[in-house]
C-alpha cells in the first residue's frame, strides 16, 4: 500500500506516480525483494478533501522491464476498496464494512451446528 497526502488529487497522483517509477521506488524494490508487482490487480482510492475536489482520475504509471523496454498501466479509481479485511469507502465511513460483518455473522449464526 502506497498512500500520498497532498492539496490536490492532481498532486497526490503526482506524489503516487514518483514512489513508483524513481530509481529505488515501488518497481525496483519489488525486484529486489523478489516480490515483482501483479500491475492489473492495483487499485487507486482517492479521498478527497473538499467537494471540487472529487473529479477522480484513472492514474498510469510506467515500469521499466528487464530488458530495457517499458509497460504503462493504468491504475482504475475505486469507490470502494477491501484492504487487510477492512472495506473501506470514499468518505471513510463504515457502512459497506459494517453491512458485510453483520452478513457474514448472519450467516455463521444460522449455520447448524
Amino acid at each position: 500500500m502506497f498512500l500520498a497526502v497532498a492539496d490536490t488529487i492532481v498532486k497526490a497522483h503526482t506524489i503516487l506516480r514518483d514512489m513508483m517509477e524513481r530509481p529505488n521506488g515501488g518497481f525496483d524494490w519489488s525486484l529486489t525483494h523478489n516480490s515483482p508487482f501483479e500491475l492489473s490487480k492495483l487499485a487507486l482510492m482517492d479521498f478527497p478533501h473538499t467537494p471540487q475536489d472529487r473529479a477522480s482520475t484513472n492514474l498510469t504509471i510506467t515500469h521499466r522491464n528487464a530488458n530495457d523496454t517499458t509497460t504503462s498501466q493504468t491504475v482504475n479509481s475505486v469507490t470502494s476498496y477491501k484492504y487487510l479485511g477492512v472495506l473501506f469507502d470514499l468518505k471513510l465511513r463504515w457502512t459497506a464494512h459494517c453491512t458485510k460483518v453483520t452478513a457474514s455473522a448472519t450467516l455463521i449464526c444460522t449455520l447448524p451446528l
